[in-house]
């Protein structure tokens, strides 16, 4: 893991020495290639019912708040060298959050959407339990972002807004 530092691995002493370039590639970077295809296919999954909502624009904002600052706040939990961030499962879980607000909002119903979220949410909680024995921090902050951050798009933009995927012009 701690070899993935120069590809773009991220802790809070980047930040602080101003490279911010590290928030974006932190999420595209991955220890283990099986980790990555699980994000990437729960991505396309639920990413597509999403964006179906939201638009294109507001997924890739869900995407990066949720996946930035819960792999931010991941790094607080693992002692040096070990506190590296990297991957995209805290962005995977706040389009389940995602997923979650809009079938609990009852915006979406979809048998599809439901089984997209549960493919995003259940393994990744479930690997959590398993191997660290409680929900990692920054999955769990990832969700929390991902609940404010959709709550604040269909609620801060009006219906016709969000039918038009927050189209401007």
């Amino acid at each position: 893991m701690v070899q993935l530092e120069k590809y773009g691995g991220v802790t809070f002493s980047h930040i602080a020495d101003f490279e911010i370039w590290r928030l974006f590639m932190s999420q595209v970077i991955h220890v283990k290639q099986i980790h990555m295809l699980y994000n990437v296919t729960s991505l396309f999954i639920i990413g597509t019912y999403i964006e179906r909502h939201l638009g294109s624009v507001r997924l890739l904002m869900l995407w990066l708040l949720s996946g930035i600052s819960g792999t931010l706040i991941s790094t607080l939990f693992v002692s040096p060298p070990w506190n590296l961030g990297t991957g995209g499962s805290q962005a995977i879980m706040g389009l389940a959050a995602a997923g979650v607000v809009l079938i609990y909002r009852r915006m979406d119903m979809s048998i599809g959407l439901k089984i997209a979220t549960g493919f995003a949410l259940l393994p990744a909680i479930s690997l959590d339990i398993v191997f660290a024995h409680y929900p990692k921090p920054g999955h769990v902050f990832g969700f929390l972002v991902g609940i404010g951050v959709c709550l604040f798009f269909i609620n801060g933009f009006s219906k016709e807004q969000i039918r038009n995927k927050g189209q401007v012009g």
